[in-house]
């Protein structure tokens, strides 16, 4: 009868000993599970995050195109702009003290093409004055000047309209300064170099 209690109390022993085990390897399977559903989220995340960026890759390429389109576009309309050009400048109408009508600037300017954009950088003297961004619509080139010195024309607005003669090698314009109180405006010829 010992025998039998021993045998049935070691029986009873190995099952709540393996049932033990058992609950602890359930609880570790738990865990793994639970870090793999952690980790396949986060992998998720990684792919919507990859998703995004290339979407964007993927705007900014077709952007980048149309730049060229538009800049290859501007440049079969228009094949003789990029270079230098003579630019002679006569007042037409001043009411800015300073200027006068009849008064006669000249300068150089060197065009480039960049995304669509037209740059055209002003010389005075082999002295850069200006620089003028714009775009070419609807035949007219039209440009607005950034001033490479910023104590020249404190608060004017300087813009140039151009249109593209027969040959494509000159052009003629107008180019106003708008200053608070006072306006100026010159009529525009350009030869190509």
């Amino acid at each position: 009868m010992r025998h039998q209690i021993t045998f049935i109390f070691l029986t009873f022993s190995f099952i709540l000993l393996a049932g033990c085990g058992q609950a602890e390897r359930e609880q570790k399977l738990a865990a793994q599970q639970k870090q793999l559903i952690q980790q396949q989220q986060e992998l998720v995340l990684k792919a919507n995050e990859l998703a995004l960026k290339e979407a964007k890759l993927n705007e900014l390429s077709k952007s980048m195109d149309s730049a060229h389109i538009k800049e290859d576009s501007l440049k079969i309309q228009f094949p003789e702009l990029t270079g230098k050009w003579d630019v002679t400048m006569n007042c037409t109408q001043a009411t800015c003290s300073g200027s006068a009508v009849g008064d006669t600037k000249t300068e150089s300017w060197t065009f480039t093409l960049t995304g669509g954009s037209v740059i055209a950088q002003a010389y005075a003297k082999n002295i850069l004055s200006r620089v003028y961004i714009g775009k070419y619509q609807d035949g007219i080139l039209q440009l607005s000047a950034q001033t490479a010195d910023i104590t020249a024309d404190v608060g004017a607005q300087i813009n140039v309209y151009l249109r593209q003669s027969n040959d494509s090698l000159s052009m003629t314009g107008k180019r106003t300064i708008i200053r608070p109180d006072c306006q100026i405006i010159y009529n525009m010829t350009l030869k190509k170099h």
